[in-house]
């Protein structure tokens, strides 16, 4: 649902890709670009260079993430 809102309000094209199981290895391999993801799965991939977060879907900047931008701050709305 979030992946929805988002490109219905940035104007972004994306295809959904349905996962019953682990989505990771698939992105840590670059054979999927973006992904909505947890905070407590992504972080310690972020901490480690593995990821880029490009921002977090909460009100306001997460504490474990201080650099990293809140939906406000990427598209008002969201």
């Amino acid at each position: 649902v979030c992946a929805e809102l988002f490109q219905l309000m940035t104007g972004t094209k994306m295809v959904h890709v349905p996962y019953r199981g682990n989505y990771m290895p698939d992105l840590l391999a670059g054979q999927v670009q973006v992904v909505f993801a947890p905070i407590a799965q992504a972080l310690p991939l972020i901490r480690d260079g593995k990821l880029r977060a490009l921002g977090v879907t909460t009100a306001q900047r997460a504490a474990a993430l201080p650099d990293i931008p809140c939906h406000r701050r990427v598209s008002e709305g969201l």
